[in-house]
């Protein structure tokens, strides 16, 4: 997901940096506190989640975060983190900065989600990202550019964990036979989408997620308070009722 909270805790010299991120949180349209005590100053901003195939949907608390913190006078090593993440990821959802930027017809644009952050001065800083490349994209050729400009940083590539796309032609007898059933129930054109999700799909070689979400209707999936209309559940299970013959019946 992406991070909706973000926390930060700075000790030294802290006057003024309260009326400095109040005034930053109004420039940017963002929500937050600052608690003085001393000489240490704890931040925390409110960002919007949101899934992590569609990270322009969301405002990443993390990298705002990082966005006000690396303006302050900081140590050499904060900084450096600060920097990071501000030169790579603010503003940008689709790896340009990052220099692995891949869009294709079939899945559209790659998305960059840095979905976990965490920095202390005696263990240094790390990013988790989340990143779903198109279907014409690979995971090594992901891997190979983003390491090119992980060379000119002080950071290095950690354990990877990756799948490449998961894709079925649209002109298959079974997406042929999931677009009917889908036509024939609700009158409206089957239009074919793809997804960045991660679903039960990728399991096997010939399968596609299908359903439930229809046209104009809010997507709460992962979010809080997932909900489905009661109607839209019992139109949805006349879909796939249909669509179960009709798969069952396929030569």
């Amino acid at each position: 997901m992406v991070p909706e909270t973000a926390t930060a805790q700075i000790g030294g010299e802290v006057e003024n940096l309260e009326e400095r991120f109040r005034n930053y949180l109004a420039e940017a349209d963002l929500k937050g506190d600052v608690q003085v005590e001393g000489d240490l100053a704890t931040f925390t901003l409110k960002g919007i989640s949101s899934h992590s195939m569609e990270p322009f949907k969301g405002r990443n608390a993390a990298v705002a975060l990082a966005n006000f913190l690396v303006s302050l006078p900081l140590d050499p090593d904060g900084t450096s983190y600060l920097s990071f993440v501000n030169d790579y990821f603010y503003e940008d959802h689709f790896g340009e900065k990052l220099g692995i930027a891949h869009e294709d017809e079939i899945t559209g644009p790659l998305t960059v989600n840095p979905a976990i952050f965490h920095y202390a001065k005696t263990s240094g800083g790390s990013v988790h990202i989340n990143i779903r490349f198109p279907v014409t994209a690979t995971s090594e050729t992901i891997e190979e550019q983003f390491k090119v400009v992980l060379a000119k940083t002080s950071f290095s590539l950690g354990e990877v964990r990756s799948k490449n796309p998961h894709h079925v032609d649209k002109d298959t007898p079974m997406i042929k036979a999931l677009q009917k059933a889908y036509e024939e129930e609700t009158g409206d054109e089957g239009t074919l989408l793809s997804s960045g999700g991660n679903t039960y799909a990728s399991l096997l070689p010939n399968c596609v997620a299908y359903g439930a979400v229809f046209p104009g209707k809010e997507m709460t999936a992962h979010q809080k308070d997932e909900y489905i209309e009661v109607d839209d559940l019992l139109k949805a299970t006349a879909i796939y009722a249909r669509a179960i013959y009709y798969l069952a019946n396929m030569d």
